[in-house]
């Protein structure tokens, strides 16, 4: 009776052994990914987390760099307020608002104009994707001056092309008449992004069912119809991505803007970004460019929550869908 209970015992404290040690290796395999992070959390929270609140801190003092000799004081909303009543602020807000809605609404119809037609049979596809992908792969600083060089007064292509057709009486420097600095920083742009709508776009489209446009075309349907009916609802969610992340991309643009005008003329294509860098950099008023910074942040952060709401409930509906 005693070896038979030693050996239940022994059966018991084996199996207690077997089931802790699974439920440790569970533990330890649940939480060794956070120890593999954790330097990469800490080297995010010194080159991201620590300016970040540095920056916001220095919004509420005067840290202005041409009088740092006489300190730098307390300054509380100051800052803000100053931003607020500015009339320079709500002239960049407006440009950048223009800016913004410009660059979404022509970047989404190229981009669908051209998913279109590569979604269709043609030959050398390839070479088209290629082609529309270029513009994309080109550095910022380049494409810049690319249309620097075309719209140049003197010796630009375009300025070229309307003489000799008679279109103009003389040279134009577009960039410098403010009916067109605009226009054209848009159309700069436009040209070095729309590749990201065009591919979005493109993958949406080949995962529309063939079976759906052949029912409408037997209901009678056109290609008109189908459009409308069939391919713009199922292209609502992609378009509703790239429109997000477009706004965004734009709305805190800085690299064209800045390297074909300057803001200018006369601050007619100043947007955000570039007046926080002309407050910070060239008026050295790091105070209030942080102030202003924040404000632009508030309104990034209004777009980004939409975004993510937006994936969440496409999300959903995908799921509730299969």
């Amino acid at each position: 009776m005693v070896g038979k209970n030693r050996s239940g015992e022994s059966l018991l404290n084996g199996g207690f052994l077997k089931s802790f040690s699974g439920r440790l290796y569970l533990w330890a395999d649940r939480k060794i990914g956070y120890l593999f992070i954790t330097p990469t959390i800490l080297v995010l929270g010194l080159i991201v987390l620590i300016p970040i609140l540095f920056s916001i801190g220095m919004a509420f003092f005067r840290f202005d760099l041409l009088r740092m000799g006489q300190g730098n004081p307390f300054t509380g909303f100051e800052h803000f307020i100053t931003t607020l009543k500015n009339p320079l602020f709500w002239n960049a807000l407006g440009n950048t608002m223009v800016w913004t809605l410009s660059n979404v609404v022509f970047q989404l119809l190229v981009g669908l104009g051209l998913a279109l037609l590569l979604n269709m049979n043609i030959r050398f596809k390839v070479i088209y994707y290629v082609a529309i992908l270029i513009p994309w792969a080109t550095p910022s600083a380049v494409a810049a001056l690319i249309w620097r060089w075309l719209l140049h007064a003197d010796y630009g292509v375009l300025n070229a092309v309307l003489l000799k057709l008679h279109l103009l009486q003389e040279a134009k420097a577009w960039l410098s008449i403010p009916g067109w600095a605009m226009f054209w920083v848009v159309v700069a742009r436009v040209w070095k992004e729309y590749a990201f709508c065009t591919i979005i776009l493109t993958a949406t489209l080949q995962t529309i069912p063939s079976t759906l446009y052949e029912a409408a075309k037997v209901d009678g349907a056109g290609k008109v119809a189908g459009f409308f009916y069939i391919t713009l609802p199922w292209l609502r969610s992609s378009i509703t991505i790239a429109t997000v992340l477009v706004a965004i991309g734009s709305f805190n643009g800085f690299n064209m803007i800045w390297m074909m005008t300057n803001g200018g003329p006369v601050r007619t294509t100043e947007i955000i970004s570039t007046f926080i860098y002309q407050t910070g950099f060239e008026r050295y008023r790091l105070g209030a460019a942080s102030a202003q910074s924040i404000f632009m942040v508030i309104i990034l952060a209004t777009m980004i929550i939409f975004y993510i709401r937006r994936m969440n409930r496409e999300v959903g509906d995908g799921a509730v869908k299969k």
